[in-house]
This record gives structure tokens, sequence and C-alpha cells, in this order.
């Protein structure tokens, strides 16, 4: 129960999008559930019947028999009987029958998977949205008046995360449950195909040694026009071909390296406070100033810079006076073969101008 509860307060960090992702997490699951029940329930397939349309010149009435147990929820029992008693029509008029009950069973198995087609794409982008909220929500900490607190700018970072994960991982689990059912539906008409050849060839054999009357059948009456008698395989007409579906991650790629780049820069420029965690009052502040020390270099010919400028020793003192105001130190990097007379004479200098503290730059052994 702790873990659920742990769970739940993680996920309410993913801001307000956390909601309409579990709702369609929520919606895959019933369309996953569903489908696995109907899938489950009509397509199944008894080894005895497949046996027995396999067997070279098999006994209708056992067939009949056999499809009889299956129940009429079966796709393969409603394909099989649509055949069987249209099997004293032509066999051009039983395939074309056979064709349009294929592709009622096609409609019935692909009912709900657009939905899921639909949560594999909307999922990602809708966390992609979640994302880019929990940026705003940072940046607003960051450009604000005042001190900065990483605790704000880590909840902005866990709102963009959280959204994200959530929305991948209810998109793969959609993903896979599509590209599954897909599959089984597309080896489902496929085996209908080739059974449903086998069930044609019986009718053509039967109507050639004369054990079934063949009834005359208008051409008008037919949902398509007379075909020769000899095919080589029976074929559906697809609604639409099998195709994988796939999560979009072009546009979230983008975003998350613009993420990334963006909490490195601004993660150099913000402050914090060494202190215990307390309630700021509100109020107008200026932000607090990052100044960089002036470092005071001296070379291993005597040559004098304050940072980067080159000086003289006469002039140092004039100049470095300004740079020290409000931080009276001075960072010394002077070269291990400079004399050390002109170091103390710099750093007299730099006395006069203020400067109270110094820092000795040294390489580490």
């Amino acid at each position: 129960m702790h873990e659920l509860q742990g769970a739940w307060d993680a996920l309410k960090f993913g801001g307000a999008m956390v909601y309409p992702l579990l709702f369609l997490g929520a919606l895959a699951v019933v369309i996953i559930l569903d489908r696995a029940a109907i899938y489950g329930r009509s397509l199944r397939l008894p080894g005895s019947l497949l046996n027995l349309v396999e067997t070279y010149g098999f006994s209708w009435a056992e067939l009949e028999r056999q499809l009889n147990k299956l129940g009429p929820r079966n796709a393969y029992a409603r394909f099989f009987v649509v055949i069987a008693r249209n099997r004293t029509k032509p066999a051009w008029w039983v395939e074309s029958r056979a064709g349009d009950e294929a592709g009622s069973i096609e409609k019935v198995l692909g009912r709900g998977l657009w939905v899921l087609e639909t949560v594999v794409t909307a999922a990602p982008l809708m966390g992609l949205l979640g994302t880019i909220t929990g940026m705003m929500q940072a940046f607003k900490v960051i450009g604000g008046s005042g001190l900065v607190a990483p605790t704000q700018v880590t909840a902005g970072v866990a709102q963009a995360l959280i959204a994200t994960a959530l929305g991948l991982l209810i998109a793969l689990i959609a993903l896979f449950a599509f590209n599954f059912f897909s599959r089984v539906q597309t080896h489902a008409l496929d085996r209908m195909e080739r059974l449903g050849s086998r069930l044609i060839d019986h009718i053509r054999l039967d109507q050639e040694n004369g054990e079934v009357a063949v009834e005359s059948v208008e051409p008008e009456a037919a949902a398509s026009p007379p075909r020769p008698d000899r095919i080589i395989a029976m074929k559906f007409r697809r609604a639409r071909s099998y195709r994988r579906g796939r999560i979009e991650i072009i546009p979230m790629i983008d975003v998350m390296f613009f993420l990334l780049v963006t909490f490195m820069l601004a993660s150099l420029s913000m402050q914090s406070l060494n202190s215990i965690t307390v309630n700021l009052p509100k109020g107008e502040a200026e932000n607090l100033q990052h100044k960089e020390p002036v470092t005071l270099s001296i070379t291993k010919d005597q040559k004098i810079f304050l940072d980067k400028t080159p000086v003289s020793l006469d002039s140092l003192a004039a100049m470095l006076k300004p740079m020290v105001a409000g931080d009276p130190g001075v960072i010394v990097n002077a070269d291990s073969s400079a004399p050390e007379g002109i170091v103390v004479q710099a750093m007299i200098q730099a006395r006069r101008a203020g400067v109270e503290h110094f820092l000795i730059a040294v390489k580490r052994e």
C-alpha cells in the first residue's frame, strides 16, 4: 500500500499532463483486454478441423459436424460455413461469398486497433507537452528575481522527466499490443485464404465428378462477374495491409537535447544558500552578483598582467584599485621561474590599491 501511495505521489510531480496520460493508459489496457478475449475465442482452430480440411476428398458432413462444435462466434467456423452452404453454387460465386465474409471477419478483428495506434502516437507527444510545461516552470524560477532555490528548479526537471517517461511507457505497451494483434490478424486471414482454397478445390472436384449438381446463377446477381473456373488460390481484398506501429521520437530528441543544454547553462549561473531550508518572506530583491576574482599574473621574463591586460609596476596600483572595489581579493598567478623580488613588489603595489588578501595559485603535485 505504501508503494502505491509513493508511486502516486511521484506521478503527481508530473503536472497536469499526467491525468490525460493515465486516461490513455487505461483506455489502452481496456482495448488490449477486449482484443485478447475476442482473439482467444474467435481464432481457435482445432487440429482435427485443420487436418480434415487438408485431407483430400474429405466428407462435407464431417466438416459441418465439427463446425457446429465451434459455434457461430468462431471466425474459422463463420468462414467455412459460408463455403459449405454454397458448395452447390459455381466456384466463382462461392469465392465471392467467402471473400465478403472474410472482410466482415477482418472488421470484427480490427475493431479498436485504431485506438491502440492512436495511443502509440499521442502518448509520447502528450509526454513531450508535459516536458515543455516543466521546462517553463524551471525557466520561470531561474529567470525570476531574488535567490534561485535549487529545489524549485529540480521540481520543474522532475515534472518534465516524469511526464516524458510515463508517455513513453504507455506508448510502448500500446505499441507491443498493436503489433501483436495486427500480426495475429494477418496470420489468421492468410490461413483462411489457404484453407479456403482447399475447400474451393474440393467443390470443383465434386462438380467435375458429378457428385454435386451445380445451380445456375445469373451474373447480375453476383457481387463480382464470373471468372474462369480454374484459379490458383483464393485471395481476399484486404481492408488494409499489415503495417507495424511506431513511436515518433524525433521531436522528443530535439526537445530533450534542448532541455539538457539549457539546464547545463542555467546551472552555471544558479546561486544557492549554504543553509537549512526555511520559508523565505516575499519581497523585491536584487540577484546576488557573482564576481570573478582579479588575477595578478607575473611571467618568468618579469612581465605583469591584470587578468590578461599587460601593466607596468608603476601603474599597477592605479589600474588595480577600481577592479577590486567591493571584493578586496586577488589571485597571484606567478611563474615558478619569476624572480621573487618582482613578485613581492607587485604584491606591495596591490596592497596599496586596497587588496586585503591574496590567493596563491599553485599546481597540484
